[in-house]
C-alpha cells in the first residue's frame, strides 16, 4: 500500500464516532422509521420455517378435505411475513404486539372463511357457527 492510503486508514480508524465528543449533539439524525432487511438469524432460518409450514398447507391442499384451500397459501404468506415483521419491530413491547398479532390472524381467518364459504357475510359465519356448535353431530351442507 501507499503511504497516503496507510495515513487514509490510519485516519479513518481513529477518528471518533459523530456524536461520542460533540456534548452530545450529533451531526447526524437517525431518521425516525428504519428499514431494515436483515435478520439477525439469517434468511436460510426464515427459508426453512417456510418450508416447513407450506409442506404441512401443501399436504392439505391436496388431501383436498373442503372447497377453496388456496386460501391456505395466501393467508400462510402473509403470516409469515407479519409475523417476521412483528418479531423484529423495536416499537412496541412483545407483550403489546402478541394480542395485536393474535387479533390480526384471527380477524384474517374469520374474513377468509366468511369469504370463500359464505359469499362475504360476516353474519352467515357466525349462524353457521352457531348451528354447528349448538348440534356437534350434525353437518351444514
Amino acid at each position: 500500500m501507499s503511504e497516503a492510503a496507510v495515513e487514509q486508514l490510519a485516519k479513518i480508524i481513529s477518528d471518533p464516532r459523530p456524536g461520542s465528543g460533540n456534548n452530545g449533539q450529533s451531526p447526524f439524525r437517525r431518521p425516525a422509521i428504519q428499514f431494515r432487511l436483515h435478520l439477525d438469524e439469517g434468511w436460510f432460518s426464515l427459508i426453512l420455517v417456510a418450508i416447513v409450514v407450506y409442506s404441512t398447507i401443501w399436504s392439505i391442499q391436496v388431501a383436498g378435505w373442503v372447497n377453496h384451500l388456496t386460501i391456505l397459501s395466501w393467508t400462510t404468506i402473509l403470516g409469515l411475513i407479519l409475523g417476521v415483521v412483528a418479531a423484529k419491530q423495536s416499537r412496541l413491547p412483545r407483550y403489546i404486539i402478541h394480542p395485536i398479532a393474535i387479533l390480526i390472524a384471527l380477524l384474517l381467518a374469520f374474513w377468509q372463511t366468511s369469504g370463500a364459504f359464505y359469499d362475504a357475510s360476516a353474519i352467515g359465519l357466525l349462524h353457521g357457527i352457531a348451528l354447528v356448535s349448538r348440534h356437534p353431530g350434525r353437518r351444514q351442507r
